[in-house]
């Protein structure tokens, strides 16, 4: 809350009011456990995997054939101590940045990557 405070007026200043875009990802903590615990990452370029049927069974990266490991830090207790931190710390910007008189535009976050991506890319240019 105390960086958005503090660099709202910049951003203001730089760019513009109606040139910040606001965008609020909604996702349920137990579709962000799920995503994040299945998530793997090669060995090799650190890159996502994404788990999804095509995916599941991979034992080598399909980008560059090094193996595909888990993060120490996507095991679901941890991540739901980072969603409530999130929660906490983060989530209440949203409310400020209404108050300063942004439009927040939200993005259902539990869609598939690529609706996700689209929503988000007509958020930033709109027709």
């Amino acid at each position: 809350l105390y960086e958005g405070k503090e660099l709202l007026p910049l951003f203001k200043k730089l760019y513009g009011p109606e040139n910040i875009k606001v965008i609020l990802m909604e996702l349920s903590v137990k579709e962000s456990i799920f995503r994040n615990s299945h998530r793997r990452i090669c060995a090799l370029m650190r890159h996502p995997i994404l788990y999804n049927e095509e995916t599941k069974n991979l034992k080598n990266c399909p980008l560059d054939g090094s193996k595909l490991i888990k993060r120490t830090l996507d095991k679901p207790e941890i991540i739901e101590k980072r969603f409530r931190v999130y929660q906490k710390k983060t989530l209440p910007l949203i409310d400020f940045f209404e108050k300063e008189g942004l439009k927040v535009k939200k993005v259902n976050g539990e869609q598939s990557v690529a609706k996700v991506f689209k929503d988000i890319l007509e958020v930033l240019c709109p027709r």
